[in-house]
């Protein structure tokens, strides 16, 4: 996996060989190593990062916001007092696809899978920016 990690983060796990075989192995072993509230934040982290070099979430702002018993940042605290969404991934090691669900401040919550995390950030930026379609309720 690490040898592979450049071709992964360019082209997607589903891109590289063996890929999706080995991801579970190399997440289990890494939850061993380091406990599985770090491998929930690494996953976190490449979220972030996918959303960062998406173009398509540009114009969009993700920031952190980790419970009350962390201090927020002043930039969390702002983006807090606009319209907002909050993106709750339930991270299962090993899982080949993570669960996710969007919500608005105000209005209906989006539920999905994603297979990776440039998927997730992709998915969540098409319905935030509105580049998807329009779902009557």
């Amino acid at each position: 996996m690490e040898s592979s990690r450049k071709l992964i983060n360019e082209f997607g796990c589903e891109a590289v060989t063996a890929c999706q075989d080995l991801m579970s192995r190399y997440n289990a072993r890494k939850m061993a190593l380091n406990g599985p509230k770090a491998v929930a934040h690494q996953f976190e982290d490449e979220v972030a990062t996918q959303f960062a070099i998406n173009p398509n979430c540009k114009g969009a702002t993700l920031t952190r916001y980790r419970g009350p018993q962390e201090k927020a940042s002043p930039e969390t605290n702002d983006a807090l007092m606009e319209a907002y969404w909050t993106l709750i991934v339930d991270y299962n090691v090993g899982a080949t696809t993570q669960s996710w669900t969007l919500v608005p401040n105000k209005g209906a919550s989006h539920q999905a899978e994603g297979d990776s995390a440039a998927k997730i950030a992709a998915d969540v930026c098409a319905i935030v920016m509105g580049h998807g379609g329009t779902v009557a309720r």
